[in-house]
């Protein structure tokens, strides 16, 4: 299991390894095994000892193309909510001018595997201003430190739904989010997967995710296992929560104006 850079495990330590796993292969294609079932053994025993994460699995029948986030204002709350990060919301503003018109924000990150991290990073980085947001640690030893830039949105406060599904780089924001941008999390502990993979498509249709890295708080707080712990359970009303957060009063007809 990844929980940090010295307990990163290696593909493989010596050739033998390699030499091993093929030999086996060899063996039982010379009995007349199928070269399809080869190949998908060839394959299961080259990821069998990385890690848990690292693993084969059926590719998706359909590529969607809907969007993987909805932003709306919704009775003066600023609502995003994410399914996955996986690229759509490249320029957030552009995507949500929302978040910058000085609103309570309410990011919705439950059942969010994760995804690419650059994405999730971008949204992260509105909020946060010349921090360090994660440290990334690769398999080859590099570490790579992602840095909040100079300038962040208007916001009146900033509220992050999690569950036990809200996975890797998404379960990161929103701790990085607790920690830097005073975000509350709200919700059930996180999975607590903090793998970066790398996704190898196959002609037979199918995806071998492969770990290249693992994803850490700059702090080096281990997130492995353990997830993310929020900072109380959902509320009955989380836009109601949002709203007070931000010294404003929740009517009938939603977020009123900031109390005086």
């Amino acid at each position: 299991m990844l929980s940090n850079a010295g307990a990163m495990p290696q593909a493989y330590d010596s050739v033998s390894d390699v030499a091993r796993v093929f030999a086996s292969i060899l063996k039982d294609h010379l009995q007349g095994d199928e070269p399809r079932e080869v190949a998908r053994r060839a394959i299961d025993g080259m990821l069998e000892g990385l890690d848990p994460w690292s693993r084969r699995i059926d590719g998706p029948k359909t590529q969607s193309k809907g969007q993987s986030f909805v932003c709306l204002i919704d009775r003066g709350i600023l609502r995003l909510t994410i399914k996955r990060f996986n690229g759509d919301g490249q320029g957030w503003l552009k995507a949500c001018p929302g978040l910058d018109k000085g609103l309570p924000v309410l990011i919705d990150l439950r059942d969010n595997p994760g995804g690419q991290v650059s994405d999730a990073l971008g949204l992260a980085d509105l909020f946060v201003a010349n921090e360090d947001l994660l440290l990334e640690q690769r398999r080859s030893g590099e570490a790579i430190r992602h840095r909040a830039g100079e300038r962040t949105v208007r916001h009146a406060s900033l509220s992050i739904l999690v569950n036990q599904r809200t996975a890797s780089a998404a379960e990161l924001i929103a701790a990085a989010l607790q920690r830097s941008a005073n975000a509350k999390v709200l919700g059930e502990r996180t999975m607590g997967k903090t793998t970066v993979q790398t996704a190898v498509y196959l002609s037979t249709g199918e995806i071998v995710l492969i770990t290249t890295g693992a994803l850490q708080l700059p702090s080096g707080a281990i997130i492995e296992e353990k997830g993310v712990q929020p900072d109380q359970a959902l509320p009955a009303s989380p836009s109601e929560f949002v709203c007070e957060q931000a010294g404003r009063r929740w009517t009938t007809s939603g977020c009123d104006q900031p109390v005086k």
